[in-house]
């Protein structure tokens, strides 16, 4: 069976249309094809880096870093506070839908899917809790000062209105860089 040649971004409405074990084994992207690199693809790289995570007081919240995996097509972000909290998301634009999408898990057992886009200058990510009660909107946004903002609100998904009420609005404040280790002299070995 020959295998049409699959443009980027198209893979993952492919890989849906799979169902039959061994099939994915079959889907593979012609010699030469492009990975992730138009514009859009890009719309999230401000919030790649080392940073610390504050609240608006300036209090730490806690340390992310998050970095291009995937011959850059995903974002995969750590996040651990100094009290044992932890989570990852992984988070790449979907081209087959034209939509950001992200996968958030902690160690907590908490799940969080998001998808969205570019609203105004900010990427935008909404979803439902897992456990449906929860509709949630995560903002993030560069400022001029090379910090990011992350503005997360949720309200009952059962509310008529939408009553937002905020559950962290805090700044991604970049780590300095790790300067490279000084080399201490040594003792030249003795050769036999």
């Amino acid at each position: 069976m020959a295998i049409p040649p699959v443009k980027p971004g198209c893979l993952s409405k492919l890989w849906r249309g799979l169902r039959a074990p061994g099939l994915a084994a079959l889907l593979v992207l012609p010699a030469g094809a492009a990975g992730c690199d138009g514009p859009q693809y890009r719309q999230f790289d401000f919030w790649l880096g080392q940073w610390q995570v504050l609240r608006p007081d300036g209090r730490l919240a806690g340390y992310n870093h998050i970095q291009p995996i995937e011959n850059g097509c995903v974002l995969h972000e750590r996040y651990h506070t100094p009290t044992g909290y932890s989570g990852q998301s992984f988070t790449l634009f979907d081209a087959a839908r034209s939509r950001w999408h992200q996968t958030w898990v902690d160690n907590q057992g908490g799940l969080l899917l998001l998808e969205g886009g570019l609203t105004e200058g900010k990427m935008v990510l909404e979803g439902e809790s897992a456990d449906g009660q929860q509709y949630h909107r995560i903002s993030w946004s560069a400022g001029p000062d090379g910090r990011v903002r992350q503005h997360w609100q949720a309200r009952s998904t059962g509310a008529k209105a939408p009553d937002w009420h905020t559950l962290f609005d805090g700044y991604y404040q970049r780590l300095p860089a790790t300067p490279a280790p000084t080399p201490t002299p040594t003792s030249t070995p003795k050769v036999p």
